[in-house]
């Protein structure tokens, strides 16, 4: 991912008010196939820990906690 898109991820996760990893990811989830996720899962976790860091990754989805 470029570094422009991620300013731009930045900008639209306070736009929607995500804040957190998890939240991202059930946006992720309700949003793109998991087909596509699976297809760009190194991409997706990149961006993540770029904009989340690498943080609580299996805790967050053992959580189950929703938006």
């Amino acid at each position: 991912m470029k570094a422009e898109d991620i300013e731009d991820c930045r900008i639209l996760l306070q736009q929607v008010k995500i804040s957190t990893r998890q939240q991202a990811q059930i946006l992720l989830d309700r949003y793109i196939l998991p087909d596509a996720q699976q297809n760009n899962t190194e991409t997706i976790a990149r961006s993540l820990n770029i904009l989340f860091g690498k943080q609580r990754q299996q805790s967050a989805k053992n959580d189950g906690a929703e938006l």
